[in-house]
């Protein structure tokens, strides 16, 4: 019985997630109400509040979903050749510079409030990072034993890896052409790879995405 409650409670909490979403990508974060959601799924407040604590509270558990399943879906797909395009293929699925995680992105542009917009911003970040690093430092080490890579101690990889993470969404916010390459190369020299071995995602991708933000 007990079992059968929490599966129910579970998928529950994935419903909420799931009718946020698509009411944040419909019609933005900041018109969307805790009662559409409740509208849409015909349940009552005190389930919600079960579940989540506030608007952002269920913002912060969509940021942590997504990341998890950015990190399925890589880990479904993943290349298994070796070499540099497997660290890429990682970097651009832990980036969430995607269509899929746009929701999110909007979401982040339209808060105003400091506190939220940081509030999400470190959620995002810390479960990108707590479901990548393993593999993520894995594949460094592959490639430090094919010569394709430079480091010396875990710290390194940790530091380089949230370096990447913090300015990720830096891209999203400035139409400069120069910030994804500054990005490529930074990450490259904290890594100690060959130069010009990161393209993470192309240039018209990025404009799509921010053309995206502005609609």
């Amino acid at each position: 019985m007990k079992t059968d409650s929490m599966g129910k409670g579970e998928r529950r909490k994935r419903d909420f997630l799931a009718t946020a979403s698509a009411l944040f990508a419909s019609k933005g974060y900041t018109a969307t109400t805790i009662q559409d959601i409740l509208d849409q799924l015909g349940c009552t407040k005190g389930s919600f509040y079960h579940h989540f604590s506030s608007k952002l509270d269920l913002l912060l558990g969509l940021a942590a979903e997504q990341a998890g399943l950015a990190y399925r879906e890589y880990m479904r797909t993943a290349l298994h050749s070796g070499g540099t395009d497997s660290l890429n293929a990682l970097l651009r699925a832990a980036s969430l510079l995607d269509q899929r995680h746009l929701t999110l992105h909007q979401a982040q542009a339209q808060l105003t409030d400091a506190y939220e917009g940081m509030a999400l911003q470190a959620a995002m970040y810390q479960a990108v990072y707590t479901a990548f690093f393993p593999a993520f430092a894995s594949l460094m080490h592959s490639l430090r034993r094919e010569d394709l890579a430079s480091f010396v101690s875990e710290d390194e990889l940790q530091l380089a890896l949230r370096g990447f993470l913090t300015a990720c969404p830096l891209l999203l916010g400035t139409d400069s052409p120069g910030l994804l390459r500054a990005l490529r190369l930074q990450t490259e020299r904290a890594l100690g790879l060959p130069a010009h071995s990161l393209r993470i995602l192309g240039q018209e991708e990025l404009l799509s995405l921010r053309e995206g933000l502005r609609r």
